[in-house]
């Protein structure tokens, strides 16, 4: 019997094991060594069915977990908890989690802070909050996030995964947020900081504003008088 071995393959999974061919390997090897090449984070997200005995539903995203109202014209109530621990409860438009990489996407469209892809973390945004205290925040990437739909909400909530697949959460039901193991290798035009800081300027025309003028202008210097 021919056994195989496997290995984790950053997209795909656990997949045969097979070495590139060398120029491949060559090629990724300077990538690596000239900073050239990257990892971008990835959320898996987790619908735990109703009743347990069914199979749940899985997403993985590049950019953002959408909780929102719907259609409903109620507030959107979400119980939120992080690693089982009950930190808040969100009234208002709806909730952003995003990855880093989606932080200059939905998420900073609704006030959320613009964090380096390089950045393990997990970004928290309120949509429209009925309170003015509740703030965006970043939460460290290994930890775990369960937005509940508490039993007495006055309405369902909706969540969407990248824009796509949007599925109803019901009173009572949950949605489980955490890092995935598998990253997305990128590979930059020039470096990490110099691509995303152009990227801001470029996309998003992040600080570019006219320079403030001097108080006085500067006097032209004459050329001395020939002799």
């Amino acid at each position: 019997i021919k056994q195989t071995e496997f290995v984790a393959h950053p997209i795909k999974g656990p997949v045969p094991n097979s070495k590139p061919d060398p120029p491949i390997e060559k090629f990724l090897e300077q990538l690596s060594t000239n900073g050239r090449r990257t990892e971008g984070s990835k959320l898996k997200t987790i619908i735990p069915s109703q009743p347990p005995t069914e199979k749940s539903e899985a997403y993985l995203v590049l950019n953002e977990v959408a909780l929102d109202r719907g259609p409903s014209s109620n507030l959107c109530n979400l119980e939120m908890y992080i690693d089982r621990r009950h930190v808040t409860t969100v009234q208002g438009d709806g909730l952003i989690i995003s990855t880093p990489t989606g932080s200059t996407a939905y998420a900073v469209a609704a006030g959320g802070a613009m964090v380096h892809p390089s950045v393990p973390s997990i970004l928290i945004t309120p949509v429209c909050p009925h309170s003015l205290s509740f703030r965006p925040i970043v939460v460290p990437a290994g930890v775990e996030l369960k937005i509940e739909v508490p039993v007495d909400a006055r309405a369902s909530a909706w969540a969407s995964f990248d824009g796509r697949s949007r599925q109803e959460i019901k009173p009572g039901d949950s949605v489980i947020v955490r890092s995935s193991i598998y990253p997305v290798p990128c590979v930059c035009h020039t470096d990490q900081i110099n691509d995303w800081f152009d990227s801001l300027v470029e996309c998003l025309q992040w600080n570019v504003r006219q320079r403030q003028l001097p108080l006085r202008t500067p006097k032209k210097k004459h050329p001395p008088p020939a002799s």
